[in-house]
């Protein structure tokens, strides 16, 4: 009685026989008020046997409200076939509203409302991992145009794992606190009793409200010939250490082909893996899309059906040959929320195909871009929209060059910098070229490309240019600007190195002397918000753009595969995200025993939510060497095995907030609490001279 502080909450003395409550808003008289208090957990079961299946039973137009905690769902199937839950109302349950369990086949579950569900899921399809028999097998069972809604405190929407041809479509699902659908399971590595899914067609909104490290919609496990597709997944809510994201490949995911799904409203991120490949999956055109101003519909139903207008044709430059032409209209979708291809029509015939996605009742602008190679009048559409007629001046040509790209765009006088482009012969015959470099709006290099009909290659320069900045280019591409600043070198030396370690990491031990750095670090996990790490740094050694290195000689005896250790960037390395959140503005160039990655605060909430490794190519790949280049707000890491040539590991997104002054240090830390070395030596760091 005296926990009693909230709305909504209420005490029964069983002794006096007293209810005392906290009304909810607008309620004036709670006399008033019909106050239940529920005697069952689960309100129907269907149970049939393997011998003896129960068939052809329908629940229609029903309404089925207010259950007491514990038992295992409100509805519970298990044992049959060719049954339907259809049109009926679940409010106020305590459970797992619908549960389809062993020996299920060919059921549907369609159009139910099912609202304010605490401690289970909306709608759980779940066989066995190992069936003992066939009858056993859960499959063929359909979960289609129901709203799920408020799941709460912290599961699942639809969940469906352990089964067969599990067919999940058209289905509303928002405001859970943990994903809206997850489909597959991962307790066999070899085999799997998962397969031949289809997703489709679903609304997930609002998830993970009281769940980190999850996403609106996960796949899980082996499951070949399943398929994830045209489902809408907006607003899942963000975390605040491991992020949520819009679609999670999780443990063990292989065979699921992900495809046409429509994103908006994703704080951290659209997609992201655990345990599991890209390789081992199919995810493409998969779209991330601006809030719409129309809220789309609830339950996805038909198809979209677009409307064109306000054709509009514009040069980033002129209109010549080889320059840029963009090419827009105005796409309005007057049907269902979904994708359509959207045809470009040059002179006629179709230029390129588009695949496009407009939520119901909105309006996007599709643009392409179109380069001539030949001049005079020509014509373009999109799709029905009249035609409109321009004149293209300049030559004819033989090449075309595209993605004009630099090494890097800041970088200290006397470094080298590459710029590449790819070059195509657009003629019906094998033709020679001389492509030229061009800096400064002068010809400094050039090279005799020859190539067949149709083909392209990249072509490379490598420059040393000036102090200052310059405007780079090949061919007749809009030049890319790079600046080359004046840069001093940092004085590393014992006495002016601090040390750090973090109350997760303790305890650590440094050894510094004569350039050689030992660390040695405990820790639960040195990624997202676990900042466990022990750091040697130089305090405010970093104002403005710099170039870092270290060579990594190896890793002490039995070390986890997950110990990460490298240069570490960070507006603060004494603030690590403890009991209060960390220090913003991070970027770490780690490798492992194994591996090489980077990860950063992408969100500048004090997390390294942005982290990605990939596997060396070789078994042991040391001594090797870290580098991390900064470029205004980018930060870019590379590896090395020989201190020479280095080989890009990932670049950053532009890092939010980052400190005018920053430290900059040798870091490590490992998941498995136990203390790990690693050693290190000749840590060198010059920085841009303000």
């Amino acid at each position: 009685e005296a926990l009693l502080d909230t709305a909504g909450e209420w005490y029964f003395n069983s002794d006096k026989k007293i209810l005392k409550i906290i009304p909810k808003e607008g309620i004036v008289d709670p006399n008033k008020v019909s106050v239940v208090v529920p005697n069952i957990s689960d309100l129907i079961k269907i149970d049939g046997t393997p011998d003896n299946p129960v068939r052809n039973l329908r629940f229609y137009g029903l309404k089925f409200t207010i259950t007491k905690p514990g038992g295992s769902a409100a509805i519970k199937l298990s044992y049959t076939k060719n049954c339907e839950i259809l049109k009926n109302e679940i409010t106020n349950v305590s459970q797992t509203a619908i549960s389809i369990g062993l020996g299920c086949y060919n059921n549907l579950i369609s159009g139910n409302k099912i609202i304010d569900v605490k401690n289970g899921s909306g709608i759980y399809n779940a066989g066995s991992p190992h069936p003992a028999k066939w009858e056993d097998i859960n499959s063929d069972n359909k979960i289609t145009f129901n709203k799920v809604e408020n799941i709460k405190p912290q599961s699942v929407g639809i969940a469906t794992r352990n089964t067969i041809r599990t067919v999940v479509a058209h289905n509303y699902v928002t405001n859970t606190g943990g994903y809206g659908i997850t489909v597959g399971s991962w307790p066999n590595v070899e085999e799997s009793i998962d397969g031949n899914h289809l997703v489709e067609f679903n609304h997930v909104s609002f998830t993970n409200k009281n769940r980190d490290d999850e996403g609106g919609m996960a796949v899980y496990g082996l499951s070949h010939g399943s398929i994830v597709r045209n489902n809408l997944i907006h607003d899942v809510t963000p975390a605040e250490t491991n992020e949520n994201v819009g679609l999670f490949f999780q443990n063990m995911s292989k065979g699921w082909t992900v495809t046409d799904n429509i994103y908006y409203n994703l704080k951290q991120g659209e997609l992201k893996y655990c345990a599991a490949y890209p390789i081992d999956n199919i995810y493409e055109d998969n779209f991330i899309i601006a809030t719409p101003k129309v809220e789309p519909e609830q339950i996805i139903d038909g198809k979209p059906k677009f409307n064109y207008s306000d054709l509009n044709i514009a040069a980033n430059s002129r209109y010549e040959t080889g320059k840029i032409i963009n090419i827009s209209a105005t796409v309005k979708n007057a049907g269902a929320t979904g994708i359509e291809n959207v045809k470009l029509y040059v002179d006629g015939k179709v230029a390129y195909t588009q695949k496009f996605p407009v939520i119901k009742g909105n309006e996007r602008i599709i643009n392409f871009t179109y380069k001539f190679v030949d001049p005079g009048k020509h014509q373009a559409a999109i799709e029905n929209t009249p035609y409109s007629t321009f004149n293209i001046a300049g030559k004819t040509l033989t090449f075309v060059y595209n993605s004009l790209t630099a090494s890097n765009t800041e970088l200290p006088v006397d470094d080298t910098i590459i710029i590449s482009a790819d070059v195509e012969n657009v003629r019906n015959e094998d033709r020679t070229e001389n492509v030229t470099c061009v800096v400064d709006d002068k010809i400094i290099a050039s090279k005799v490309v020859k190539l067949k009909s149709g083909k392209s290659k990249k072509v490379e320069f490598s420059l040393s240019l000036s102090e200052g900045v310059h405007t780079v280019t090949i061919g007749n591409q809009t030049p890319i600007e790079v600046y080359y600043y004046p840069y001093e070198t940092v004085d590393i030396t014992e006495g002016k190195l601090s040390q750090y370690c973090s109350s997760t990491a303790k305890p650590c031990e440094f050894n510094i002397k004569n350039d050689h750095y030992e660390i040695t670090a405990s820790g639960t996990d040195f990624l997202h918000a676990e900042d466990s790490y022990g750091t040697v740094f130089l305090k405010g050694a970093v104002k403005g753009d710099f170039i870092a290195t270290v060579k990594v000689t190896g890793f002490g005896e039995g070390v986890s595969e997950w110990f990460r250790a490298g240069l570490f960037v960070r507006n603060d390395l004494t603030k690590s995200n403890e009991a209060e959140r960390g220090s913003l503005g991070s970027f770490l160039m780690f490798t492992t025993p194994k591996r090489h990655g980077a990860q950063w605060d992408q969100f500048g909430d004090g997390s390294m939510h942005n982290t990605k490794s990939y596997n060396y190519k070789k078994d042991n790949p040391f001594p090797l060497w870290l580098k991390v280049i900064r470029e205004g707000k980018i930060f870019t890491g590379y590896y090395s095995f020989d201190g020479k040539s280095w080989t890009l590991s990932r670049r950053s997104t532009p890092i939010p907030d980052l400190a005018n002054t920053m430290d900059i240090g040798l870091a490590a830390g490992t998941n498995d609490q136990r203390p790990s070395l690693v050693v290190f030596e000749d840590f060198k760091l010059i920085v841009e001279k303000k």
